[in-house]
């Protein structure tokens, strides 16, 4: 696989496509967690001393109340705080940066049709807009989004490289997925349970002990009729969810409690055995009891993967479990990886950042990489 080799391109003054994962969480129009701008940062500034054209481009979520799509306009202020005098442009056609504006940033990638279906026709349109492409978004490189393969493949193989965190990311992973330290704990939870699920099957032959945490865990206890009362689950993965168990023999474990919510997320809860939960409950976070049974695996092993912490950032009082999760994990003498741009955005805000490992800026790609799955991202890079 080629490394960075942009550092050795002569780019002054030429136009340069940066696919970035600026994906950062964001509340209230609000920037939360600027990690994975930070983590930017070194190809950014590689790029500047290099005197180059930078057009970044980075794909966003949607806003949590409405669903509607985020506009990279939210980072503005981020980039003009720190530094970089960057232009937001929305549309392609804007996207010709000059002596006056060095960077520009475009719109949201999935603010275009086709961007996420790979369409070959927008990767074109992308490519025009520059005579090279560098790669530094680690958290898409699972995706096969045009921007991630079909865009570097009209590059020549010496104007497409990797950027800096790409190359730090499989750096420091690469020896956890090719050699972990056992005995091995991965925990997964949060959301997007179609993307993870398959990864946990995978994973199962791979690691000694397999966590699974809410909200991940409601569609296992629906799978397993449990009760789950109002909480979120994807019935299509209900037989997948009970494959994963079948298959696990004694290297899964489930919640045996939780903290519940009556009605509402916002409302009072309470701790609930998983036999015990309402008709009109939603599953919040995990219990005491839980807590106490993952107390031995965290002790004993010697790596562990977290991903998707339990509890919901925007409520406090759901957040004991996840303290107290990040408690312990952090004080094991395991080696420790957070990935998940909610997860860091949480370890963030209450001061555990710096006391895992590593921190990757990759969600599901994390996960899928050190499962041993083929990023599709990275065969042009």
């Amino acid at each position: 696989m080629l490394q960075a080799l942009f550092q050795s391109w002569d780019i002054c003054n030429r136009p340069v496509l940066v696919r970035a994962d600026l994906n950062v969480p964001i509340c209230n129009n609000t920037i939360t967690s600027d990690f994975k701008l930070k983590a930017f940062e070194p190809t950014l500034q590689a790029l500047i001393k290099q005197e180059a054209f930078i057009i970044i481009a980075t794909h966003m979520s949607t806003e949590a109340n409405s669903g509607a799509l985020l506009s990279t306009q939210l980072l503005i202020p981020w980039f003009i705080r720190n530094g970089y005098p960057v232009s937001y442009v929305p549309d392609l056609p804007s996207a010709r940066p000059d002596s006056n504006k060095r960077i520009i940033l475009l719109e949201n990638l999935r603010s275009f049709p086709g961007e996420q279906e790979g369409s070959v026709e927008f990767a074109r349109a992308l490519a025009q807009l520059s005579s090279y492409y560098i790669n530094d978004a680690f958290g898409v490189l699972h995706r096969s989004d045009a921007s991630v393969v079909a865009a570097p493949a009209l590059f020549d193989v010496n104007r497409r490289s990797r950027g800096l965190l790409v190359d730090k990311e499989l750096r420091i992973l690469t020896p956890i997925k090719v050699a972990p330290k056992h005995p091995y704990l991965c925990m997964v939870g949060g959301g997007k349970p179609a993307t993870k699920l398959p990864l946990i099957f995978d994973f199962l032959s791979l690691v000694d002990t397999m966590v699974i945490l809410p909200g991940l865990s409601n569609t296992y206890g629906a799978a397993l009729q449990q009760p789950i009362g109002n909480s979120s689950i994807d019935t299509q993965l209900k037989a997948a969810c009970l494959k994963t168990v079948y298959n696990a023999q004694h290297t899964l474990i489930l919640p045996i409690d939780y903290q519940v919510a009556s009605k509402a997320i916002s409302g009072t809860t309470r701790m609930s055995d998983v036999s015990d939960v309402r008709r009109d409950d939603i599953i919040v976070s995990i219990g005491p009891k839980t807590i106490a049974l993952l107390q031995a695996p965290i002790t004993h092993a010697h790596t562990i993967v977290l991903n998707g912490l339990p509890g919901f950032a925007a409520f406090e009082h759901t957040q004991l479990a996840t303290k107290a999760l990040l408690t312990s994990v952090t004080q094991s003498t395991a080696y420790t990886i957070l990935c998940g741009s909610d997860s860091i955005a949480s370890a963030e805000k209450y001061h555990f950042l710096s006391q895992f490992t590593y921190v990757s800026t990759g969600g599901g790609a994390t996960l899928a990489y050190l499962a041993g799955k083929t990023l599709p991202g990275l065969q042009y890079i």
